[in-house]
């Protein structure tokens, strides 16, 4: 069994638990969670829209936030619950990068889906240094190396070449680093001990901070010459006819994980049977993205192209989440690495290691962490069974399932030990979905 195969047998395992009556009631019921406008917020759109979050116990608001930092800002704050974060943001506020904070994650939401993108008068002034058989179109991915020239005559100008990233901490500000430095460009150091913080010192490019979905306007504006930035703001940028997509992360750093659902430690710590059924409903939404062969994806980009989502043309948000990402206008390619959003378990590995999960080799105990080690522990190993791992009915009564009887089993089966004080939760009872908020999506208890 493979590693992929490995992680199927864990995230299916989960998949299970609604049925199988083994995670005590949530200790918080109303959730406010935050994410940012772009394609791999998917896991809690479809887990709102399909019903997991409900199937819970947990009834939640998701509110678009303007920038990382308002985001992260609200969620150390106890404003939000938690959201969606940048990979680097638990591990640059721990170490206290920007912020001092205490962050967890035990999911990641995606890998890959990212891209830089350059303007139109950028591409044009690229062409010269192109190979001669590709001059005039995008034979991706492109090297900076072509991009040189360009940003030396803009120095002869006088004017300084800016380019938009996400984050200072953001995957994207790094592959953007990556990118230009393998091409001779210096992308700027940061010297926090000489108080500069900018990342701007010495630097042939100038990188500044612009939110994701504001990116295609700036571009526009030409405030910024190009940007690194997630779907579906690359393909916006090929759409409206203003940019050309270069390079793609994947093309610079594979399987990159890329966006992963925090809590601060205390709420984790205050709630850990919420934090777990959180965690289930995401995996059961990852799982529908990434089932039959993807089959599901053109359904989520018309679902993540409304307002409260997304926003940007169910085409636009399909190019990148199906596999047909366009690099010019009227043509399209398919990248290297599609954006995967049932993460392997490979990033799980990446996870532990940054012990933002618990250990799966610890003691297995009663604590709702340790039940998590179990599951991530057999997946990794190969060893659960396929007849344990149906995905349990949305809406079932599961009164009937025997206490303790599920999670403890797969893991005898799978050869681990037994965790002992396993935790009932209540008869769930399904509820029609409440009137829709238009500034906010939101699932209300009823009849409470």
């Amino acid at each position: 069994m493979n590693r992929r195969q490995g992680c199927a047998g864990m995230l299916l395992a989960v998949l299970s638990l609604p049925a199988l009556a083994v995670v005590g009631a949530p200790e918080q019921e109303e959730i406010k969670l935050g994410f940012i406008k772009l394609t791999d917020m998917a896991p809690l759109a479809v887990a709102y829209e399909r019903g997991y979050f409900e199937d819970e116990g947990l009834y939640v608001t998701l509110e678009a936030q303007a920038n990382w930092k308002v985001l992260l800002d609200r969620v150390i704050d106890g404003e939000l619950d938690g959201a969606q974060m940048l990979a680097g943001q638990p591990l640059a506020a721990h170490v206290g990068i920007g912020t001092q904070a205490e962050l967890v994650t035990a999911f990641a939401m995606d890998l890959n889906g990212n891209a830089i993108t350059v303007a139109n008068p950028v591409w044009a002034a690229m062409q010269p240094q192109l190979p001669k058989p590709v001059a005039g179109k995008v034979s991706a991915p492109v090297s900076a190396a072509a991009l040189k020239p360009v940003v030396a005559q803009y120095r002869q100008a006088g004017k300084p070449f800016n380019m938009g990233m996400v984050f200072p901490v953001s995957p994207h500000n790094y592959e953007l680093r990556y990118w230009l430095a393998a091409g001779g460009l210096n992308p700027g150091f940061y010297a926090p001990a000489l108080g500069d913080s900018s990342g701007q010192r010495q630097a042939d490019v100038l990188l500044s901070v612009t939110p994701p979905p504001q990116m295609p306007a700036t571009l526009e504006a030409g405030t910024i010459a190009g940007y690194s930035v997630g779907e579906p703001w690359n393909q916006q940028a090929v759409a409206r006819g203003i940019g050309v997509p270069v390079i793609t992360d994947y093309e610079i750093w594979r399987n990159n994980p890329e966006k992963v659902f925090g809590v601060t430690r205390q709420w984790a710590e205050r709630h850990p049977n919420t934090h777990i059924r959180l965690v289930k409903a995401l995996l059961r939404a990852a799982w529908w993205l990434d089932a039959e062969q993807n089959g599901n994806r053109r359904e989520a980009a018309k679902l993540l192209a409304r307002p409260e989502y997304v926003g940007a043309d169910e085409g636009v948000i399909a190019n990148s989440m199906v596999g047909t990402f366009e690099y010019a206008k009227g043509g399209q390619a398919q990248p290297a690495g599609l954006q995967r959003l049932l993460p392997p378990s490979g990033h799980l590995s990446l996870l532990l290691g940054c012990h933002l999960v618990p250990d799966p080799d610890a003691a297995l105990g009663p604590d709702p962490a340790s039940q998590a080690g179990c599951l991530v522990r057999a997946g990794r190993q190969g060893r659960l069974p396929a007849r344990d791992l149906s995905p349990g009915r949305r809406g079932a009564d599961r009164r009937g399932q025997a206490q303790g009887a599920g999670l403890p089993r797969l893991c005898q089966r799978a050869g681990l030990s037994r965790p002992s004080g396993w935790l009932h939760r209540r008869p769930h009872l399904r509820r029609p979905p409440p009137q829709r908020l238009s500034a906010a999506v939101r699932h209300r208890p009823q009849g409470r």
